[in-house]
C-alpha cells in the first residue's frame, strides 16, 4: 500500500508502473482497498491511463462496491472513450438501490460534462 499512496503522489511520473498498476485491478482486496487506490493513480495518469477504460469498465460491473464506485469516477475523469459507453454504464448506476452509487456514478457524468 505504500508504494501505492507513492505513486499516487507522483503524478504522471508513475506512468512506467502502468503495467503493473493495470493487473492490479484484478486483485480482489477489499481489505486494503487496492483497486480503489489504482483508481486514484489512474486519475492522476489521465490520457495515460485510458487504455485501462475497458478494465475499469469490468471493474464498475464487478467489483466491490468501494472498487467499483471509485471505477465510476475515474472513468469520468479520464473522458469519452469512442470504443466504450461510459455515459451508458454511469447513467444506468443512477438507478441503483445504493446512494453512494447514484452519488459517485453523479460525479462520473460531471467530469464528462458536456459528453454525458
Amino acid at each position: 500500500m505504500s508504494t501505492l499512496f507513492a505513486l499516487d503522489a507522483m503524478g504522471k511520473e508513475a506512468a512506467p508502473a502502468y503495467d503493473k498498476l493495470v493487473q492490479l485491478l484484478d486483485v480482489p482486496d477489499s481489505q486494503f482497498n487496492i483497486q480503489v487506490r489504482v483508481c486514484h493513480i489512474f486519475r492522476n495518469l489521465g490520457e495515460i491511463a485510458k487504455p485501462a477504460i475497458p478494465r475499469l469498465m469490468k471493474l464498475a460491473d464487478e467489483g466491490v462496491p468501494s472498487a467499483r464506485t471509485a471505477a465510476y469516477v475515474t472513468l469520468g475523469m479520464l473522458g469519452p472513450s469512442p470504443d466504450h459507453d461510459i455515459v451508458g454504464l454511469l447513467t444506468k448506476r443512477l438507478d441503483t438501490f445504493y446512494l453512494l452509487d447514484k452519488e459517485r456514478a453523479l460525479i462520473g457524468l460531471g467530469y464528462l460534462g458536456a459528453e454525458a
